[in-house]
């Protein structure tokens, strides 16, 4: 389990007067040992070399790699949860799109290329062209580029640092709504942003709710030991 970063350079690393080819972090994520530009990390991702485990994200020229496997009852279930719930508001109001991590969100601009645990495009976005779902060669779309009206992210014990900067960056590449989960607690830390002057801002507490203005809902997310003593969630939603 171990997250690693790898600051851009202008020049490819030099060992004993041999260039590096690849970084190799616990001899499993591979991956070349310098990116010349986000268009150069971008085309990797495309590529075959492009590692089946693990994440590797572009934000604002640094490398963030990790390999941590998701807890289950502090990570999985409660990302399930939020996607399972509003996946069923999207699909039976037919508002867009909902993505699970493993789709790569894409900002030029804000030198992002990052997989969030979910996001949200309306086809409004897609048809305001404040985002782009454009298939490859093969007709596959792998990359969400521009503006996603909402993305998820639950924190786990080695994304701190990186999620600290991501919602700098989600900022900067105009995401209309942040949610953020730390289950990590005796108590389930639940917030959803919303885009202030120069920043994101906390959206007020109403008898315990939140409400989305992507959504036009209001929101509580609870948690209860099962049978089995594990924790299980619930998305409470309301008009």
């Amino acid at each position: 389990m171990a997250t690693a970063t790898k600051r851009k350079e202008p020049l490819r690393p030099k060992t004993n007067g041999r260039v590096a080819h690849r970084f190799i972090l616990n001899g499993q994520i591979k991956l070349p040992a310098h990116f010349a530009s986000l268009t150069a990390f971008r085309r990797w991702c495309m590529s075959s070399e492009y590692p089946e485990h693990g994440d590797v994200f572009w934000i604002d020229g640094d490398i963030w790699v990790s390999d941590e496997m998701e807890d289950f009852s502090t990570h999985n279930a409660v990302k399930t949860e939020i996607l399972t719930v509003l996946n069923q508001l999207v699909k039976a109001n037919k508002l867009g799109y909902m993505f699970s991590d493993r789709m790569r969100l894409v900002h030029p601009r804000a030198s992002l290329s990052v997989e969030p645990d979910s996001m949200f495009v309306s086809f409004a976005s897609v048809q305001a062209k404040r985002v782009a779902m454009k298939p490859n060669k093969k007709n596959r779309i792998l990359e969400v580029v521009g503006s996603p009206d909402m993305v998820l992210e639950v924190t786990s014990d080695h994304s701190v640092p990186k999620d600290e900067r991501l919602e700098e960056k989600y900022f900067a590449a105009g995401v209309t709504e942040y949610w953020r989960v730390d289950a990590r607690g005796q108590q389930v830390r639940f917030d959803i942003l919303g885009r202030g002057p120069r920043g994101f801002t906390t959206t007020p507490r109403r008898s315990g709710r939140l409400k989305s203005a992507v959504f036009g809902r209001t929101f509580q997310l609870s948690a209860e030991s099962d049978q089995l003593g594990n924790l299980s969630y619930t998305l409470d939603m309301s008009d």
